[in-house]
């Protein structure tokens, strides 16, 4: 019996790893509370991507700007976009996507996955994650993942983290597990 193997996933477990360890590497040891699976509230983390030298996921002490987060990727893209956008906070799990063509930048303004949110300590949002988002989390399958969208759905989203045990399938046992991880 052949099992077949999911390329995207492999890949984006692999590029999970490899952010991971390049942070370790570059010297951006990623701190934790002892019996949390969170960093401590100092930490910021902000991921870059697109066209820029050094693309990857950076720590902050406190949330960078724009011209701060640029400043340290090496970025050479002007930051002015928008009045007062380059000065705005950028808040931890964001991520940032720099484009550069024919001599015009655009920057958009994202979340990182689920996978790098919880590989980073940063608490999913049971709200605003889709259900490729919440297989992230331990014990959560597709099946499950649907079914807490649908009972988000039901309910006009969910208004605490307990709410997940109304949904079929989410056990106490499971929710324990799960709890660090997400936010409503």
């Amino acid at each position: 019996m052949s099992r077949e193997k999911n390329p995207d996933r492999n890949g984006a477990a692999l590029l999970l790893l490899l952010a991971v360890v390049c942070l370790y590497g570059a010297g951006n040891r990623l701190p934790s509370q002892p019996g949390s699976p969170f960093p401590k509230e100092s930490s910021i983390f902000v991921e870059v991507a697109g066209t820029v030298s050094h693309p990857g996921v950076y720590t902050f002490s406190r949330s960078p700007n724009l011209d701060r987060l640029l400043k340290k990727t090496k970025c050479n893209a002007p930051s002015s976009f928008g009045a007062g956008s380059s000065n705005l906070p950028l808040p931890s799990g964001s991520r940032v996507e720099v484009q550069e063509n024919d001599g015009h930048t655009q920057i958009r303004f994202g979340q990182m996955t689920a996978f790098y949110k919880i590989t980073l300590g940063i608490p999913i949002s049971l709200n605003h994650e889709d259900p490729q988002g919440l297989i992230a989390l331990p014990g959560i399958g597709p099946r499950l993942a649907g079914s807490i969208v649908k009972a988000r759905a039901a309910e006009n989203g969910f208004r605490m983290v307990e709410d997940l045990l109304s949904v079929p399938g989410v056990s106490q046992q499971l929710f324990r597990k799960i709890r660090p991880y997400v936010k409503p």
